[in-house]
């Protein structure tokens, strides 16, 4: 059993190392076989005292001016791309990304 990124086990499929990866899609090789067993909702974390923090349900574009700590590109680039794509698609180019 080894802990990898999705790009390290997408190397390590192609190597023979693994057989079998658990990843968060998308996958950058296209001819990897791949089937959705799980699906998960992107979560925010935010301090009880903030302002949307009670609300069942958050726009992207009311986290605009907030700090985030994201995967890096190289390490995620599937999941940091997803965030990138929703901050565009609520009107603000990219998250300000502290770590």
């Amino acid at each position: 059993m080894y802990e990898l990124t999705t790009t390290q086990q997408e190397q390590a499929l192609k190597d023979g190392r693994i057989h079998v990866g658990f990843a968060h899609p998308p996958l950058e090789d296209k001819t990897f076989s791949q089937q959705c067993i799980q699906q998960e909702a992107l979560i925010v974390a935010l301090l009880e005292s903030h302002p949307v923090a009670q609300q069942k349900s958050i726009a992207v574009r009311s986290l605009a001016d907030e700090f985030f700590i994201v995967f890096p590109h190289h390490l995620e680039p599937g999941l940091y791309n997803q965030i990138l794509s929703l901050c565009q698609q609520a009107n603000f180019s990219s998250p300000k990304v502290t770590q």
